[in-house]
């Protein structure tokens, strides 16, 4: 198993996935600054779900995960890896904070030039 960190943007947020009783997941997908295949998928399971109560999709972070694979149980010869995220940072939200409109005042100059 390897731990190690990725950083990028929300692109997809899933809902939470019950497979059984005691098994949930959810998965997040992130947009990383990567040329080629920037999309990677991320599973949270159990009691990490909660991880991404405050998520949202836009916002930046950085994730740390374990990446590791399984041998299927139908092919000795077929491998499926596995990304699960353990501790999500948000480095910056998606959401825009208003800036406060622009306030005129009357500072008795005229705007136009006498000439």
């Amino acid at each position: 198993m390897i731990r190690t960190a990725i950083e990028g943007d929300v692109y997809l947020l899933n809902n939470k996935n019950q497979i059984t009783e005691k098994f949930a997941k959810r998965n997040l997908v992130i947009q990383t600054i990567s040329q080629y295949n920037p999309h990677v998928s991320i599973d949270f399971i159990n009691d990490k779900i909660s991880l991404l109560d405050n998520i949202k999709q836009g916002d930046a972070v950085k994730i740390y995960v374990d990446v590791f694979s399984r041998q299927s149980t139908k092919n000795p010869n077929q491998y499926f890896n596995n990304i699960t995220g353990w501790k999500i940072e948000l480095i910056h939200s998606a959401i825009k904070t208003e800036q406060p409109a622009a306030v005129e005042q009357d500072n008795g100059i005229p705007d136009e030039l006498p000439f």
